[in-house]
């Protein structure tokens, strides 16, 4: 047995057949856990195979990494002897072995995995209940199995009176835990079930269990949006009123869609910040309850005004700054020089400011647009005046950007997302140092942090 996730394990068999597509190791996964076994484990293979798996990986590196390690056997020896089986992953602590034992830096991409044989790669049998194959594969990311609903159980209709609730219009039940595990009359694990929030037609709110964190994410907002209007019912009658563009403004969101789509997204982002944005759409009773208060001490209209004029705030820089290219065009024409090349500035603005941009922002982004916005005047006005230092610098900023345009996470784990998600704020604030070092930068930057996070995506993803 292997140990796959928390209190989980799945079966193994071996076998070595030289040519045949069953060589090697081959796990059993039940459908019903798919979605809670952690993959990285698989990387270890069986101890039987560990060092024959590390030696190949090793001979397997790029020939300037390569000779570093030679003797490769040796090195292999070592490096298997000092690893923890089963603890992370084992490329992670490959790395992280020898850039300690070697003082050499490995990246994820450098490991030779695609072309490793095929009894040194984990082979993955997903069956259902009844135990019928649904899928075979070498890779784990192929392992996506549309599920077919399975019909209720005991256990699941007892978990179901157990938990769930209709009719809420307050926060008046328990703290709602991540998951709920399903286990039959024998104590069999069958699988999880989400318990979450989800809005009713009779303006109530019910928790249901869910059968995927996905779907559970999904009703939860709504639900939480309900659950908290709720608390607020004369404000709320008012409220989408409040969250109107002005007509009057119309120059302000040229080009990112209808005042009404914009109105609809305004509405939509302020319910976000004011409900969701501070714990996220499963917060604690306390949670909620420490919220509700908080917002009614300082009044609801309050801070969504304070938001809308956040809002507006960016819409002006974003104007500004589209007039500002518009006259350098102007002015390029005037003195008969070489055209300025404004369309890496409209790129760079598309980008701070995309299209339904309120969908994807939260206040922190909002706020972060209105210094990239003023940081891009800045650069447009020296790039006037110094076209070749622009240039020059811009070339800086591409070694950057360029990496990250053409990255295919291997691995799109959320651990992955948040690190490149980080990679994106750190090269924003670069271009802030690049281009218009007189507004400060959030936090220090450089060429070489952001190499240094870039290997970290490397290993991650």
């Amino acid at each position: 047995m292997m140990p796959v996730g928390e209190g989980l394990s799945c079966r193994l068999s071996y076998s070595f057949n030289p040519g045949s597509k069953e060589d090697g190791v081959t796990v059993y996964l039940p459908l019903d856990l798919l979605n809670h076994i952690h993959p990285e484990i698989f990387e270890w293979l069986v101890p039987g195979l560990l060092h024959e798996k590390v030696s190949f990986l090793l001979k397997g590196l790029p020939k300037n990494l390569r000779k570093k390690l030679i003797p490769i056997q040796p090195t292999a020896e070592k490096v298997t002897g000092a690893l923890k089986m089963y603890q992370g992953s084992l490329f992670g602590q490959m790395e992280e072995l020898i850039t300690r034992k070697f003082r050499l830096k490995i990246s994820r991409s450098q490991w030779p995995v695609a072309h490793l044989p095929p009894h040194l790669r984990m082979r993955y049998l997903v069956h259902d209940s009844s135990g019928r194959t649904i899928i075979t594969s070498r890779n784990f990311s192929d392992l996506k199995v549309e599920r077919q609903p399975e019909p209720d159980n005991e256990s699941l209709e007892e978990l179901r009176r157990q938990w769930e609730r209709t009719g809420l219009t307050a926060w008046d039940f328990e703290n709602l835990p991540d998951n709920i595990p399903i286990k039959d009359s024998n104590n069999k694990l069958l699988g999880f079930v989400y318990p979450g929030l989800q809005p009713e037609q009779t303006q109530s709110v019910a928790v249901r269990l869910f059968s995927s964190p996905e779907k559970r994410m999904a009703a939860g907002r709504e639900g939480l949006l309900l659950l908290s209007s709720l608390q607020f019912p004369k404000q709320f009658k008012m409220l989408k009123k409040e969250c109107v563009l002005p007509s009057s403004l119309w120059a302000l969101y040229e080009g990112l869609g209808s005042r009404q789509s914009l109105n609809e997204d305004l509405y939509q982002f302020i319910l976000e910040e004011l409900f969701i944005s501070p714990y996220g759409f499963r917060p604690s009773g306390k949670e909620f309850h420490h919220m509700i208060e908080r917002l009614k001490n300082e009044g609801l209209f309050p801070r969504v005004r304070k938001l809308l004029e956040l809002v507006l705030n960016l819409l002006r820089e974003r104007r500004a700054t589209l007039d500002q290219i518009g006259r350098m065009k102007k002015m390029s024409r005037a003195k008969s020089r070489a055209m300025l090349d404004v369309a890496p500035f409209d790129a760079a603005l598309k980008e701070i400011v995309p299209a339904g941009f309120l969908k994807k922002f939260n206040e922190e982004r909002v706020s972060s647009a209105i210094r990239y916005c003023k940081a891009l005047q800045i650069r447009i006005e020296r790039a006037y005046v110094a076209p070749e230092k622009d240039r020059m610098k811009s070339e800086q900023l591409a070694r950057h950007t360029e990496k990250l345009k053409k990255f295919q996470p291997r691995d799109p784990s959320p651990a992955c997302m948040e690190l490149l998600e980080e990679y994106k704020k750190m090269l924003a604030e670069y271009t802030i140092s690049l281009f218009a070092q007189e507004i400060k930068t959030l936090f220090p930057v450089s060429a070489k942090r952001l190499e240094k996070k870039w290997q970290e995506i490397l290993s991650s993803c």
